[in-house]
């Protein structure tokens, strides 16, 4: 099989080179999804390319990213065990001994505390990168030891906002590189929409308000995502007449969400879905009240789709500069309720114009370029890890 060539100027420096990521497993997660989408597009650009799951964990999404990984000829491994262990470590040590890459590329908290443990027994040179995916970061010990002693030569966050909060604590190349995303499927149409209902399942004649999202977190009240503040708000907006809200994600807090909803039948909780942007084609409005991000990919799927969104005003999210959105205060019920009903009551959608202007501006092939960039720099150096 030929492959095409690199990006224009890395050549020299990527030709031949072998490249891991690293991710904690192959799970419905939008960093895991960006990641499957940029070294699906780094290796139909040439690169020689290996992801390392460190958990053997695969859900819907999962399988179909790792389907999406075959087809474009990416190499897949996954670690032994369910939960990252002593077990998982030795197997990441060994994967990488055996692959040998001139580059590792980490990608979440369980990718830095691995390789921070086995960093002096590989006996290779390479060169380091990692991606920051949020702006909250895990201050676990074995993490900052991590972020501290691994070797690095360059960091990506993946939004201002991650920057802003973290960028202090990093040395070496610091870039800022937005999340991208392969956008595969149509812009929303009325005609679309009403045919990805039918498809559903769902009533064409209520409003649909979609929540995508890991329902993840020590309790309800901290976690990033504040589904507890939507559901608290929801139903106190009554829109349950001539609406529903749509909760896609799953995670070791849904069982509270659950009990908080009461078994509200105007909210649905669907789980695990491998068909996200059917939902997005299907919805009338997306709903992100989130307490924290980096960059969240559902959010960008959501604005490339062409759907209106209702968003909390954190730093993260108020970078997107959407073309139409509802805003509401971070953790704030009664803000979160109006901004509900102030679209029910009239509801209005982006222009085609700025829909195509956020596909351009967040594709993954531009994100691509950039990544691509970045490694031209480390692997052209002689400065290399050990």
């Amino acid at each position: 099989m030929t492959t095409p060539a690199l990006a224009a100027g890395a050549d020299a420096s990527l030709g031949g080179r072998q490249v891991v990521h690293v991710i904690g497993s192959l799970a419905a997660g939008g960093a895991e999804r960006f990641v499957v989408d940029l070294v699906c597009e780094l290796r139909r650009r040439g690169l020689e390319l290996t992801l390392l799951a460190l958990s053997r964990r695969r859900d819907a999404v999962g399988e179909a990213m790792a389907a999406a990984l075959a087809r474009s000829g990416v190499r897949v491994w996954s670690g032994p065990t369910e939960r990252v262990r002593y077990r998982t470590v030795l197997a990441y040590a060994r994967a990488l001994r055996r692959l040998r890459p001139d580059l590792v590329h980490l990608h979440n908290v369980n990718a830095e505390a691995a390789h921070y443990l086995v960093r002096r027994f590989l006996g290779f040179p390479y060169a380091g990168v990692r991606t920051v995916h949020s702006s909250r970061l895990d201050d676990s010990l074995l993490v900052r030891r991590g972020f501290a002693a691994n070797p690095i030569g360059a960091t990506i966050f993946c939004s201002g906002a991650a920057r802003e909060s973290n960028g202090s604590r990093f040395c070496g190349l610091v870039r800022t590189i937005e999340n991208g995303v392969r956008f595969d499927w149509p812009v929303r149409t009325p005609e679309l929409a009403h045919e990805a209902k039918r498809e559903l399942g769902l009533d064409p004649d209520r409003l649909h308000f979609l929540c995508v999202g890991r329902i993840m977190g020590r309790k309800l009240a901290e976690a990033p995502k504040a589904h507890d503040t939507l559901v608290a708000a929801w139903r106190r907006t009554g829109l349950g007449e001539g609406a529903l809200l749509h909760v896609v994600g799953d995670g070791n807090l849904r069982p509270a969400l659950e009990a908080l909803a009461g078994g509200d039948p105007t909210i649905a909780f669907h789980g695990v879905r491998s068909d996200v942007r059917r939902w997005l084609l299907a919805a009338d409005c997306f709903v992100m009240p989130s307490r924290w991000e980096g960059l969240p990919i559902a959010a960008v799927e959501a604005l490339g789709t062409g759907l209106p969104c209702i968003f909390s005003r954190i730093p993260a999210l108020e970078d997107l500069r959407p073309a139409r959105a509802h805003w509401c205060e971070p953790s704030d019920v009664a803000s979160l309720a109006r901004a509900l009903v102030e679209f029910a009551r009239a509801p209005g959608y982006p222009p085609a114009s700025a829909v195509q202007e956020e596909r351009r501006r967040f594709s993954i092939e531009s994100t691509a370029s950039a990544y691509l960039e970045t490694y031209a720099r480390l692997l052209g150096s002689t400065d290399r890890s050990v």
